[in-house]
C-alpha cells in the first residue's frame, strides 16, 4: 500500500504532534489522565470552534466505528505555517469491536463515561456541559454527524470489501449503543 504523508510537502517536513505530546504526556499515559472534555477545551483554546465542531464529529465517528482505541497517540495536530494548529487528517481508525479480545469501551472518558452500551445522547449533553460547550451546537454535529454516517453506509455497504463477521459486529454495536440505537438501525429493514 502507497499512502501519501500528510506531514511532508515538496517544501519540507510539517510540524506534526500528538495529543500525548501536546499535553506533555509520554506514550505509555496514552490512555490516561485526558479526557474528551479536556482535548475539546484545550482545542477550542489553541484552535477554533469549528475545530471542536470536528472533534464531536470525530468522536462520533470513533462510536459509531466501534473503535475503542482512539487514544491520545490517535488525534493529532498540524502545523502547516508552523505557528498555527490545526487537526490532522483522521487515521488510524479501527473497528474494533469486529474482534472480541479487546474492550467494548472508548479509550479515554466521555462524560465519565467508557462503555460503549452506556453512551447515549444525554452523555454529550454532559460533554457538553463538563466542556463548558453550546449544548445546542454539541448535540447539532452528533445528529448530523450519525444520519450522514447511516446515509453514507446505505450507499456504500453492499459493495464493502469486508468480511461478514465484521458486517455483523457493526450492525449488532448500532443495535446495542444507545446513542447509536436511537437514531435508528443502520440498515434499512
Amino acid at each position: 500500500m502507497a499512502i501519501r504523508r500528510y506531514d511532508r510537502k515538496p517544501e519540507g517536513r510539517v510540524h506534526q504532534e500528538d495529543f500525548a505530546q501536546a499535553v506533555g504526556l509520554p506514550p505509555g499515559k496514552k490512555y490516561e489522565q485526558i479526557t474528551y472534555e479536556v482535548m475539546a477545551r484545550l482545542v477550542r483554546r489553541f484552535i477554533d470552534e469549528e475545530a471542536v465542531d470536528e472533534l464531536v464529529r470525530r468522536l462520533v465517528f470513533t462510536i459509531a466505528s466501534g473503535n475503542a482505541d482512539a487514544h491520545l497517540k490517535n488525534w493529532s495536530l498540524v502545523y502547516p505555517d508552523s505557528v498555527q494548529a490545526r487537526w490532522s487528517p483522521l487515521y488510524d481508525q479501527v473497528a474494533t469491536i469486529a474482534w472480541k479480545a479487546p474492550a467494548r469501551a472508548l479509550a479515554l472518558k466521555l462524560a465519565g463515561v467508557k462503555d460503549f452500551g452506556r453512551i447515549d445522547r444525554a452523555t454529550f449533553e454532559r460533554f457538553a456541559e463538563k466542556a463548558d460547550l453550546d449544548e445546542g451546537r454539541v448535540l447539532e454535529q452528533v445528529d448530523k454527524t450519525l444520519e450522514r454516517l447511516r446515509k453514507t453506509w446505505r450507499g456504500i455497504a453492499a459493495d464493502l470489501p469486508i468480511p461478514r463477521f465484521h458486517r455483523d459486529s457493526l450492525l449488532e454495536h448500532w443495535r446495542t449503543v444507545p446513542l447509536l440505537r436511537g437514531v435508528g438501525p443502520l440498515e434499512s429493514a
